[in-house]
């Protein structure tokens, strides 16, 4: 169905019923004369233009398709500014640079501590990564999946030293979790260090061979 809007070049309201007798009845054949001579004189006095096919217009202007498509577009520039980039890290490292860090995905499979002794002769200063923020988390999982890793995969977070105390092979604060529901649970006794999959962090023991992420400030390459 095609839609014509007329624009009225005239500002002064038509009397569409004009020339037809105050009071009669205006039978079928009359009526379909009557609105064959309206609409000859509407294309004579008016500019008319087509726009296409029939669509729900909102009040602005803007029709419902154009306003999910600008939607669309909106989401997909925000998914690429999630995008890990490179930056100023060396090839194989990703920038995060809310933190200023450069972060790097091991596939190798090691224990908690042979994964710390890697990240730390990857790059100097180098550690597995801390985890801070929320936005921090997320990144780490857009790597991940970056990387296709649907494992678990190490952080730098531990209570080894003291149970129910967790703290970073980097020596920063502990000041963010993201546990799984019912994490930390130290299972029989012997998980100690952590992991992270799909954002959620799990404590597992140490000793188990896991893939790893690697972290470290440029400033300090």
């Amino acid at each position: 169905m095609m839609v014509m809007v007329v624009r009225d070049q005239s500002s002064q309201p038509q009397d569409i019923t004009a020339g037809v007798p105050q009071g009669s009845i205006i039978g079928p054949t009359i009526f379909i004369s009557f609105i064959s001579d309206l609409l000859s004189t509407i294309r004579q006095s008016h500019e008319c233009t087509t726009v296409g096919s029939w669509a729900d217009v909102s009040l602005n202007g803007t029709s419902e398709n154009q306003q999910q498509e600008a939607e669309t577009d909106q989401d997909q520039d925000l998914d690429q500014r999630d995008v890990p980039e490179r930056g100023s890290c060396p090839n194989g490292w990703f920038y995060f640079n809310y933190f200023s860090s450069c972060y790097r995905f091991v596939p190798d499979t090691q224990t908690w501590i042979e994964a710390e002794l890697s990240c730390q002769q990857l790059a100097t200063g180098g550690h597995l990564a801390s985890i801070h923020w929320k936005e921090q988390n997320h990144f780490i999982e857009l790597l991940l999946k970056a990387e296709q890793s649907n494992n678990h995969v190490w952080i730098g977070l531990s209570d080894r030293h003291k149970e129910g105390t967790f703290l970073w092979t980097d020596g920063s604060l502990s000041d963010f979790t993201n546990w799984h529901l019912g994490e930390p649970d130290n299972y029989k006794g012997r998980e100690n260090c952590v992991v992270i999959n799909s954002e959620k962090w799990n404590d597992v023991p140490c000793t188990g061979k896991s893939p790893f992420i690697c972290s470290y400030k440029p400033h300090d390459w």
